[in-house]
Protein backbone atom coordinates (compact mmCIF):
# COMPACT_ATOMS: atom_id res chain seq x y z
CA UNK A 1 0.00 0.00 0.00
CA UNK A 2 3.14 2.01 0.63
CA UNK A 3 4.35 2.35 -3.49
CA UNK A 4 0.23 2.62 -4.13
CA UNK A 5 0.51 5.95 -1.43
CA UNK A 6 3.75 7.02 -3.44
CA UNK A 7 2.56 6.44 -7.48
CA UNK A 8 -1.14 8.85 -5.77
CA UNK A 9 1.43 11.67 -4.58
CA UNK A 10 3.47 11.86 -7.60
CA UNK A 11 0.33 12.07 -10.06
CA UNK A 12 -1.52 14.49 -8.07
CA UNK A 13 1.72 16.45 -8.35
CA UNK A 14 2.13 15.74 -11.77
CA UNK A 15 -1.35 16.96 -12.83
CA UNK A 16 -1.06 20.13 -10.43
CA UNK A 17 2.16 21.06 -12.69
CA UNK A 18 0.42 19.90 -16.07
CA UNK A 19 -2.60 22.60 -14.82
CA UNK A 20 -0.54 25.40 -13.49
CA UNK A 21 1.79 25.71 -16.90
CA UNK A 22 -1.33 25.23 -19.28
CA UNK A 23 -2.73 28.32 -17.04
CA UNK A 24 0.41 29.94 -17.06
CA UNK A 25 0.52 29.42 -21.03
CA UNK A 26 -3.02 30.27 -21.83
CA UNK A 27 -2.77 33.37 -19.98
CA UNK A 28 0.26 34.70 -21.57
CA UNK A 29 -0.66 33.88 -24.75
CA UNK A 30 -4.42 36.06 -24.10
CA UNK A 31 -2.02 39.15 -22.94
CA UNK A 32 -0.08 38.94 -25.79
CA UNK A 33 -3.26 38.78 -28.11
CA UNK A 34 -4.89 41.70 -26.04
CA UNK A 35 -1.92 44.05 -26.18
CA UNK A 36 -1.70 43.31 -30.14
CA UNK A 37 -5.84 43.89 -30.79
CA UNK A 38 -5.19 47.11 -28.71
CA UNK A 39 -2.55 48.44 -29.75
CA UNK A 40 -2.81 47.77 -32.98
CA UNK A 41 -5.17 50.97 -34.53
CA UNK A 42 -2.63 52.69 -32.57
CA UNK A 43 -0.23 54.99 -34.02
CA UNK A 44 3.64 53.99 -33.99
CA UNK A 45 4.32 56.43 -30.79
CA UNK A 46 1.82 55.03 -29.03
CA UNK A 47 4.06 51.73 -28.41
CA UNK A 48 6.38 53.30 -26.01
CA UNK A 49 3.53 53.73 -23.35
CA UNK A 50 1.96 50.79 -21.49
CA UNK A 51 -1.08 50.13 -21.38
CA UNK A 52 -1.47 52.19 -17.83
CA UNK A 53 0.07 55.35 -19.36
CA UNK A 54 3.32 54.85 -17.61
CA UNK A 55 6.50 55.94 -20.00
CA UNK A 56 8.60 52.92 -20.51
CA UNK A 57 11.19 54.41 -18.83
CA UNK A 58 9.86 53.62 -16.07
CA UNK A 59 9.72 49.90 -17.26
CA UNK A 60 12.43 50.23 -18.87
CA UNK A 61 14.20 46.48 -17.96
CA UNK A 62 10.68 44.78 -18.07
CA UNK A 63 10.96 42.03 -20.85
CA UNK A 64 7.24 42.32 -21.85
CA UNK A 65 7.86 46.10 -23.31
CA UNK A 66 11.50 44.85 -25.45
CA UNK A 67 8.67 41.59 -26.24
CA UNK A 68 5.72 44.01 -27.61
CA UNK A 69 8.58 46.30 -29.13
CA UNK A 70 10.28 43.02 -31.43
CA UNK A 71 6.68 41.55 -32.13
CA UNK A 72 5.61 44.95 -33.72
CA UNK A 73 9.01 45.78 -35.24
CA UNK A 74 8.88 42.66 -36.76
CA UNK A 75 12.81 41.58 -35.17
Amino acid sequence: MFWLAVVHVVVVVVVVVVVVVVVVVVVLVVVVVVVIVVEKPHTRRYKWHTMKGCQVSQLRDSPVIWFRYDLRSGT
